[in-house]
């Protein structure tokens, strides 16, 4: 690690602050705009129908103990997007807006092309609003309107386009409310033979209003009638999230699966089915004899405030590698019920964030955090299986969204009478992944929920990207495997898991916007592989158990991967003839490899695991000693009477500094396109979304991370900028670079902590870019898509070249940071942190750090506050 005292992170001060700022073309795809004959033709039965539908409802309605008004949610699916039919829809009493989502495959006809490109197919839109008798009234005037011809009220034009662009309109309809997720689950719960289920019900009132409280008694009544209670309710307003947690015996979820469905699945009150969140932990695995060794460093004082925390199981706390170095809060009195056995998953992600892996004896090889961990437990030890051992789960009783919430707060500003337990913490690991909720176009509840904390509470969620347990098929023709060499193996190994994509998505809350999520590679320190067991995966690639991207809005997701331990496959009994079938070892399986870290016992053990988890963990380790570097940065410069950056961009400066340090190895690239080119997908825009997809940014490296070196100058800088603002920075050129032929690189990164609108499909609340000025010192883009990097709330830039450039002593390449409205109207300002290197390969005798850190002038804006 290069010593940050010699050569410390710059601090890059902006220059002023820009009135206004550049230009950025979004691609707005082009409606269809039929004619009105046409859709009065194709639509005008279907509105006729909303009508009779919202009669039915209201006859319905009358014979009830409710009197409610009676409610529909109306789809609206349209070739092309409407612009501004967000708030036009606010504009109609009565009118609620739901959702609404981007649909990648429009049916293709004569019409659905984009008239600037026939080869790309149009982007569908869903709007969803809930509409009351009197509101869907005013809709058919509008569309009365429309058929006639005449014009629009003032202020609702957005309808005119939506009623031209329209290709459907319908009711919500069970089979929208009983999703494939759900089905799923409750099967799953019937082959498991539980007599009770317990299931969430997402509802269509999201705000705190007369009719959510309607809405609930409704629910209520409904869910009585099944046989079933209400256990639960949670509401955020904030994040467009109303939810009953609600458990009903087997027979009403018999009926719930059957053709003939109770009076719930037809109610508008419900907007979907949801399974309760299933964040299982890796589960009770023997573990290994401790090993007799040195006495370790004495842990922090008791009084040292906690900077990271982590949300997960329940550890050890006496474990001898984690006594005195964790403050573990438990409000609801998990611990009662939570035997030290079964406290597996907790107790491994605690050692890896305060140690990291392990020596292969057990003893620790890296330095300890200073600084202890906050543990807030979320899991419980769950039913005991056969062998008496109990999977670690997601607590029954609660809503996890609600259980999260609340201990986000209670960590930042306190609950009720409770004050903040641990304000100063700024990162929090959530190694956890919903095994009934892969990522598909739209975030999660719980993802939104994170992104909505981040940016309340300026904290950064370091998340895994879940694991997937899937066999993989590899055709072998007339041969056998263990006659293929090791590179034969390799390369029909990651064909099939390319050709897996679509099936390993990542599991919520990994598409979370405003957090990192982490990927796993395949690797550890283990040592050799008992000679029964072979490995046909590239060592240090993408694991073969990792959940992989995009993200929202094909944004680049994970942003990071890193080692989570390596995964055995072992050769199934039942492959059919001609192909070669591997199966990842069954979860209480003793691992033969992956990371070490402590374990439950009485003797203080340690054991290997693998997955996401462990990969997260140990980037949360890394986000820690970032928070302890700049503390001791921002320590040495007060004492210096020098500029500081203020503590409340800690969070987004570690988010950044994370991503910026992160690299692609080259094999990666070896690795991959060959098998993604053997599937038929050559272009060169593919080949860059498909190395995001399964590496990311790269793998992050510490040392990057916290200090330059002779070679290699990093500076950092941190703003706010609300719509339509912009800061310039000025990088310095260093002297000795100019006219010379050596390769050099320049690297930045912008990262963003974005208020979200969970009702707008743009999402991001806050939209910023840079232009990478490269051409000045002789570098171009490479490997990433220019436009992908845009798209979620890093942009990373990384360019490189050799080309003898000329410029003068004193001049400087200039990185404008804009801020763009995204969904809907940005209040305030949004924070983000700016980290930028200029570097050449190490022992080439050029002093780039010494000459830029000469010229960079730190100006007062860096010690702006929040």
């Amino acid at each position: 690690m290069a010593d940050p005292k010699n050569y410390p992170l710059l601090l890059l001060g902006a220059v002023g602050r820009v009135s206004k700022r550049d230009d950025k073309r979004n691609y707005v795809p082009h409606g269809i705009n039929h004619s009105v004959d046409r859709q009065s033709r194709v639509l005008g039965p279907k509105f006729s129908a909303l009508r009779a539908s919202m009669e039915a409802e209201r006859v319905k309605l009358q014979s009830s103990l409710l009197g409610a008004d009676p409610e529909l949610v109306i789809v609206f699916e349209t070739k092309g997007s409407v612009q501004g039919f967000y708030n036009t829809v606010r504009r109609i009493p009565g009118l609620e807006w739901l959702s609404d989502s981007q649909v990648d495959d429009v049916a293709p006809d004569e019409e659905a092309f984009d008239p600037d490109d026939p080869t790309r197919l149009l982007e569908g839109s869903v709007y969803l609003t809930a509409s009351n008798q009197v509101a869907l009234a005013q809709v058919l005037r509008l569309w009365e309107q429309f058929q006639r011809g005449a014009a629009m009220p003032r202020n609702f034009g957005a309808w005119r386009s939506l009623f031209r662009q329209l290709d459907a309109v319908r009711q919500w309809s069970p089979a929208d409310r009983l999703t494939e997720s759900v089905r799923a689950y409750w099967q799953d719960m019937l082959e498991e033979g539980q007599t009770n289920v317990r299931f969430e019900i997402e509802l269509t009132a999201r705000s705190a209003t007369r009719t959510h409280q309607q809405c609930r008694e409704e629910i209520q009544q409904l869910v009585g009638e099944l046989g079933g209670q209400v256990l639960r309710w949670c509401q955020l307003e904030a994040i467009g999230y109303h939810a009953a947690l609600v458990e009903t015996d087997a027979r009403a979820i018999r009926r719930l699966l059957s053709n003939e469905l109770p009076a719930i699945a037809h109610c508008p009150r419900v907007w979907r089915f949801q399974p309760q969140a299933q964040m299982l932990g890796i589960g009770a695995t023997e573990s290994d004899p401790p090993v007799v060794a040195t006495p370790l460093p004495t842990a922090s004082g008791p009084n040292t405030a906690p900077m990271v925390a982590v949300l997960d199981g329940l550890p050890q706390e006496n474990h001898e590698l984690l006594a005195g170095r964790l403050w573990v809060e438990d409000p609801e009195g998990i611990a009662a019920d939570y035997p030290v056995s079964d406290r597996v998953h907790g107790t491994a992600m605690c050692s890896l964030v305060v140690w990291g892996e392990l020596a292969a004896n057990g003893r620790p090889q890296h330095p300890a955090l200073s600084t202890p961990v906050y543990i807030r437990p979320i899991f419980e030890a769950g039913d005991a299986d056969l062998n008496g051992r109990r999977e670690e789960r997601f607590p029954h009783s609660q809503l996890m969204v609600d259980l999260i919430e609340r201990a986000v707060r209670r960590i930042k500003v306190g609950d009720g009478e409770v004050p903040a337990t641990a304000p100063g913490v700024k990162v929090i690991n959530l190694s956890i992944g919903n095994q009934y909720a892969p990522f598909h176009r739209e975030p999660s509840p719980l993802a939104r929920l994170l992104d909505w904390l981040s940016d309340k509470y300026s904290v950064l969620f370091v998340v895994s990207a879940g694991n997937h347990s899937m066999a993989l098929d590899m055709p072998l023709g007339d041969t056998t495997f263990a006659a293929l060499t090791a590179a034969q193996k390799e390369s029909l190994a990651w064909t099939a898991l390319a050709g897996q994509a679509s099936e390993r998505r990542m599991l919520s809350p990994a598409e979370a916007v405003n957090a990192l999520t982490i990927g796993a590679l395949h690797a550890d320190n283990a040592g050799a592989l008992p000679h029964y067991l072979s490995d046909p995966f590239p060592a240090g690639a993408t694991s073969p158990v990792s959940a992989v991207g995009l993200g929202f809005k094909d944004s680049i997701k994970p942003e990071l991967y890193h080692p989570g331990g390596r995964a055995l496959f072992r050769e199934d009994v039942t492959t059919p003839n001609g192909v070669h079938r591997i199966k990842p070892p069954p979860p209480n399986a003793k691992p033969l490899a992956g990371l070490r870290a402590a374990a439950p016992g009485p003797t203080h053990p340690t054991a290997l695991s693998i997955g996401t988890s462990n990969a997260a963990a140990l980037i949360t380790r890394h986000a820690a000693f970032i928070l302890e570097g700049l503390r001791s940065m921002r320590q040495a410069a007060a004492d210096a009477a020098q500029a500081v950056i203020d503590p409340v961009y800690d969070a987004v400066l570690v988010k950044a500094l994370l991503v910026h340090s992160a690299r692609r190895e080259p094999s990666w690239r070896d690795t991959l396109i060959p098998q993604y080119l053997a599937l038929g997908r050559d272009s060169k825009r593919q080949q860059k979304r498909q190395l995001a997809r399964w590496f990311g940014h790269g793998q992050p490296d510490l040392n990057r991370a916290l200090a330059c070196t002779e070679q290699r100058a990093t500076a950092m800088g941190v703003g706010r900028l609300g719509d339509g603002e912009a800061l310039e920075f000025r990088f310095p050129l260093p002297p000795c670079l100019t006219s010379q032929t050596v390769k050099r690189r320049l690297t930045a990164t912008l990262a963003w902590l974005s208020p979200v609108n969970p009702f707008d499909q743009r999402y991001r609340g806050a939209e910023m870019w840079f232009e990478p000025p490269g051409e000045q010192i002789g570098v171009a883009r490479d490997d990433f898509d220019h436009n992908q990097v845009r798209k979620g709330t890093v942009q990373h830039e990384v360019l490189g070249g050799q080309l003898a450039t000329p410029y003068a002593d004193g001049d400087f390449m200039i990185f404008k940071v804009n801020c763009k409205a995204g969904a809907g109207k940005l209040v305030g300002a949004a924070r983000f942190a700016l980290c930028i290197s200029l570097e050449v390969a190490e022992g080439v005798r050029l002093p780039i750090y010494e000459e830029i850190a000469s010229r960079i002038q730190v100006k007062s804006e860096v010690q702006v506050s929040a």
